[in-house]
């Protein structure tokens, strides 16, 4: 029976534009500011959770982390609201959607009887994610590199996956993710045969140089198992 382990943020799911509902969110508390002003100081809230996700690797551990993500829009804020409110307020304004061929891609996969797991770079919160969003239940496996301590490309995530669903590295086993360094060079160390998803292109020649599969939607995955 195949495996296929897919990476969730860019593959499976996006980020909603989160500029326009903070702005919204943060008027409505009697803390205005422009735009600009909240984009600028969201991409720092963003550089240190992508430093630090590691830490979110329980529910209180993730707390903590995100009220100290909270601080650092604080930071970027000419006059930001109280600290817990504002994490409130930001964790709210971040909502991610299915990509349109996320849904179809799982189905064509299913249909061909292929175990199913998710090896993410994210907090321990993704399986939460996942299932708000409908698709939590199609996988057998879903492991951050939060709750396993170390981030892909390291091997350890996708061994983590692996483990649980009782299964040994192999090149028959299909990782499918949006970064090269990450989901290509990581999935090949752990053992698994890499596919990189390349939606707009990018991608075409750091992927012919690393000799990876591409495909450009997802449901294209079915045809190179």
């Amino acid at each position: 029976m195949t495996v296929v382990t897919l990476d969730a943020f860019d593959t499976l799911i996006a980020l909603e534009p989160p500029v326009p509902r903070l702005v919204a969110a943060l008027e409505g508390v009697g803390h205005p500011h422009p735009p600009g002003v909240v984009a600028s100081a969201l991409m720092g809230e963003i550089a240190f959770y992508q430093q630090h996700h590691l830490r979110g690797s329980d529910p209180v551990a993730l707390a903590e982390l995100r009220r100290d993500a909270a601080a650092v829009l604080a930071e970027g804020l000419d006059d930001p609201p109280p600290l817990d409110l504002l994490t409130e307020i930001m964790i709210a304004a971040l909502r991610f959607r299915l990509f349109d061929d996320t849904a179809a891609a799982l189905d064509l996969l299913a249909a061909r009887g292929v175990r199913l797991a998710v090896v993410s770079n994210w907090d321990c919160s993704i399986p939460e994610v996942l299932s708000g969003l409908g698709i939590g239940r199609r996988f057998e496996v879903i492991v951050s590199s939060a709750e396993v301590g170390l981030a892909k490309p390291a091997a350890e995530p996708f061994l983590a996956a692996l483990g649980r669903m009782g299964i040994r590295p192999s090149e028959e086993v299909v990782h499918c993710g949006d970064q090269i360094f990450a989901d290509g060079d990581g999935a090949r160390d752990a053992g698994l045969t890499p596919v990189i998803l390349d939606r707009d292109g990018g991608l075409a020649e750091q992927a012919s140089v690393a000799g990876y599969p591409r495909v450009r939607r997802l449901t294209e995955l079915v045809d190179t198992l």
